[in-house]
């Protein structure tokens, strides 16, 4: 019965542990990628540019899906600036999807009024449905 119990308590908590570490390496792949992604913007670097934004979406992704089973991200808007620890970890994952998205945005901006992008960047406008519909996509469960 009860060394059992503490068996399986064990196990949650070193699941938590691991999951909320991975989280953490997760956390800062996406703000070296949102990095990375204002240098290659700055740079005409298109498809560097994807690829971090690309590479973030995933990464942000995988991140929320860390969260989900430990009930880490529940994001209550009753208690929205309360520092609950799922609240912490929401507020988080929500603060790097609008940069994310904020990045894409600017990317688009770009694009549309600098032809320098079809020129030195060799991208066209498909390449950026393309990337914001996989953006989309990857970040589907951080809307839900």
């Amino acid at each position: 019965g009860g060394s059992g119990s503490a068996a399986a308590a064990a196990a949650a908590m070193e699941v938590e542990v691991i999951s909320t570490q991975l989280y953490g390496i997760h956390h800062k792949i996406v703000n070296v990628c949102l990095r990375l992604a204002d240098h290659h913007l700055r740079n005409y670097f298109s498809s560097n540019l994807i690829r971090s934004l690309r590479t973030a979406a995933r990464m942000l992704s995988d991140a929320t899906s860390l969260l989900q089973p430990l009930e880490l991200f529940q994001f209550d808007n009753s208690s929205m600036n309360s520092d609950s620890s799922s609240n912490l970890y929401a507020r988080s994952i929500l603060l790097q999807y609008a940069w994310l998205w904020e990045y894409c945005g600017h990317f688009a901006r770009s694009f549309a009024a600098d032809g320098l992008w079809r020129d030195r960047g060799h991208t066209c406008g498909s390449d950026l449905i393309g990337l914001f519909q996989e953006v989309n996509d990857s970040c589907d469960s951080i809307r839900k």
